[in-house]
């Protein structure tokens, strides 16, 4: 190549500025199929019951094959040309984002997140490859440090994006307060709080069964979970039929999980809590419910919770104001 810039014809200026402008915006759409699944794994969280062990998982496995892809593409790299690894990278990589929209299960993340990682390990290397043949060795430096911005504005476009959709979908409230899957009436205008004081519906909704035996446990009684104030209490790897045990073996009341509730797992640190307050941020936190008879409280899922209503209508339940 000439060494002044000068001598470049009108037709290579075109082409340099072509590459530099599809290059960037490619690599920064690379990062909207990658940073995306870190915005909404809270919701996935809420809405699809996967614990933070499991979100884990899905996120590990695609680093681990976006580092092994990063080899597979040196590979590639030498019997296609940049242009087809980008172009091809970049739009599978959508498509497997689109399957993200319609899954609804642990192992759909997890395998189409392996394929993802793969594919967005094409990116960084396709695009530097382009970029290099139009640009000269003196120019690099300025020039790269200029285009390595993309993946930071892609991150930018992706989380503002991302999150001005699930608030425009309603999910920013259930990042504080989870929103129980039985919703009230329209006309409902008095609130009641069933299960570590989470909002259910207004005694109007319940069976005329269930609303006198509401009405008298409204009234105000002893509360043995809200007692015995605990020092400090660490959940780490623990699952939730162990905190049932290790309360009950506390004294702080009789606790008893559902095997589906049981196996959740937890990671909590808290202090100068009392068991009642540890309940309720474990119930917060990972989408269970609790009901309570004379001398146990069942932690269970909302699932199973709402399956409990129906069967069991002439139970007792506590209602919290």
């Amino acid at each position: 190549m000439p060494s002044a810039v000068s001598s470049l014809t009108p037709e290579h200026r075109y082409w340099r500025w072509n590459i530099l402008l599809a290059t960037y915006g490619g690599y920064a759409g690379y990062y909207l199929c990658r940073k995306v699944f870190s915005s909404v794994k809270p919701v996935l969280h809420e809405t699809l019951s996967l614990d933070y062990n499991r979100l884990a998982d899905i996120w590990t496995a695609f680093l681990v094959a976006y580092m092994l892809g990063q080899f597979m593409t040196t590979f590639l790299g030498r019997r296609f040309s940049a242009k087809v690894l980008l172009v091809s990278g970049l739009g599978m990589s959508i498509l497997v984002n689109a399957v993200f929209g319609f899954s609804n299960n642990y192992w759909t993340f997890l395998v189409f997140m392996v394929f993802n990682g793969f594919l967005q390990a094409t990116g960084w290397p396709a695009s530097v490859g382009a970029v290099a043949h139009w640009i000269r060795p003196e120019e690099r430096g300025l020039i790269m440090g200029i285009w390595s911005t993309s993946h930071v504005v892609g991150t930018m476009i992706v989380k503002g994006s991302a999150g001005y959709l699930l608030a425009l979908a309603g999910c920013g409230d259930e990042r504080v307060e989870r929103r129980p899957p039985l919703a009230p009436p329209e006309d409902a205008k008095p609130v009641l709080r069933v299960a570590g004081a989470r909002q259910v519906t207004d005694i109007s909704a319940l069976p005329q069964a269930m609303q006198a035996a509401a009405l008298e446990q409204a009234k105000p009684a002893a509360d043995p979970f809200a007692s015995q104030r605990l020092a400090g209490v660490r959940l780490f790897g623990e699952t939730v039929g162990g905190l049932a045990r290790l309360l009950t073996d506390l004294g702080a009341g009789n606790v008893v999980a559902t095997p589906a509730a049981g196996q959740v797992r937890l990671d909590l640190e808290l202090r100068g809590v009392t068991a009642r307050q540890v309940l309720d941020a474990v119930c917060r936190l990972h989408g269970l419910w609790y009901r309570e008879d004379e001398a146990v409280l069942r932690l269970m899922t909302a699932e199973e919770y709402l399956r409990e209503l129906k069967v069991r209508p002439d139970e007792r339940i506590r209602i919290i104001p």
